[in-house]
């Protein structure tokens, strides 16, 4: 019994690992094209959509922890150290707001990337501000308008494709979210 939750332990680990690579390719490739080239630091959110795949097939730990690593790793590959701080406070706020407003259980998964697309753009405008002072308010409502857009489409992505992953892709819920289900109810 104890031999098959280890194996069952470092399959799991092996497959955060793949997302994860996945996620730094996507992150990558994201710089390549950018959305708006008159304005730095509009991106889809292509890695995004993986945060919604682990929030709905997984568990919030797992897309937490693939946020965390994706951000460190692609930092310590192609980054620097502002793009990180810009990073890291947009993907984690907007992980922990998906996270909180999934297990309200009123939004599908387009409206948890939508509020998830917002909040990663107030994360990174907060860290702005910081630096940078006012002056980057006026940035707000661009960054609004392109993280709702984006935001949903991730999801709309997501939904899309999801209904067409393998069962064995997808994860029964966690304690954690059978919790929450069963006091919806």
């Amino acid at each position: 019994m104890e031999l098959r939750s280890k194996n069952t332990s470092a399959a799991a680990t092996a497959f955060l690992g793949v997302i994860l690579a996945l996620g730094m390719i996507l992150s990558y490739v994201e710089t390549l094209f950018p959305v708006v080239p008159a304005m730095p630091g509009i991106r889809i959110g292509l890695s995004n959509a993986l945060v919604l795949y682990l929030l709905y097939n997984k568990n919030g730990k797992a897309a937490i922890l693939y946020q965390a690593a994706r951000i460190l790793l692609t930092f310590l590959l192609f980054g620097n150290l502002f793009g990180m701080l810009f990073s890291a406070c947009g993907a984690l706020i907007s992980v922990c707001v998906m996270l909180s407003v999934k297990r309200f259980g009123k939004l599908d998964p387009a409206g948890v990337s939508l509020l998830g697309g917002v909040s990663h753009n107030l994360g990174q405008l907060a860290v702005a501000f910081v630096i940078m002072g006012s002056a980057i308010l006026s940035y707000l409502p661009v960054l609004m308008i392109f993280g709702a857009i984006c935001g949903y489409l991730m999801g709309w992505g997501f939904v899309t494709i999801d209904r067409f992953l393998p069962e064995n892709m997808k994860a029964a819920p966690d304690k954690e979210e059978k919790r929450a289900q069963s006091k919806r109810k």
